[in-house]
């Protein structure tokens, strides 16, 4: 959504989703082209089919060369559903998700919290000889997103650098959101339409 450019304290957000689009899912859900479908439904709804597994394979060779095509599912309830797991995605991936504030990774060690190298090992992610974050199972430290290795950049990106209490905590989130990710693209795959 966007805002207009002058900020007034009551002022209305407004779509950036093109109306001719925002009609094609209102039409694909009511007969008479009126229905309850909204705007921030239908981005949701597009965020979930992008985290899908079983779009981005099925669809992999396309992707590389063109700009991604979405499929629009028959079934009303279905598009709530993938709407629904879009804007949990959205929310873990901004790291505003209300489960972050107990993230299930945890900072170990008393040692410097200086970022000297990036070791996983048996479940942890060790920085320096004495402190690690942890558990961290193989399938989240090899989550890529773009080309790369989420975790694994998040601290190359600091290597040679101390980590704050913030960056701790953030990278907790991280690792927490990631695990997240994995199990709503798991229920966007059981019941996408592809």
């Amino acid at each position: 959504s966007l805002y207009p450019e002058m900020k007034h304290v009551f002022q209305k957000k407004t779509s950036n989703i093109k109306k001719d689009i925002e009609k094609k899912y209102k039409d694909r859900f009511s007969l008479n082209g009126d229905s309850s479908v909204q705007p921030t439904e239908v981005f949701y709804y597009i965020y979930g089919i992008l985290n899908s597994i079983k779009y981005r394979k099925k669809y992999e060779e396309f992707l590389k060369i063109d700009f991604p095509r979405i499929p629009i599912v028959n079934n009303y309830e279905v598009f709530l559903q993938i709407s629904g797991f879009g804007k949990e995605l959205a929310g873990l991936h901004l790291l505003k998700h209300e489960s972050l504030n107990m993230p299930s990774a945890k900072y170990f060690g008393n040692g410097t919290n200086h970022v000297e190298k990036i070791e996983f090992d048996a479940g942890s992610v060790q920085i320096n000889d004495l402190n690690y974050f942890g558990p961290i199972s193989e399938e989240v430290f090899q989550f890529t997103i773009g080309g790369y290795q989420v975790c694994h950049k998040w601290l190359k990106d600091r290597k040679g650098k101390e980590l704050t209490l913030d960056e701790v905590q953030t990278y907790c989130k991280i690792v927490t959101a990631l695990e997240k990710t994995i199990e709503l693209q798991k229920e966007i795959d059981e019941v996408i339409e592809i």
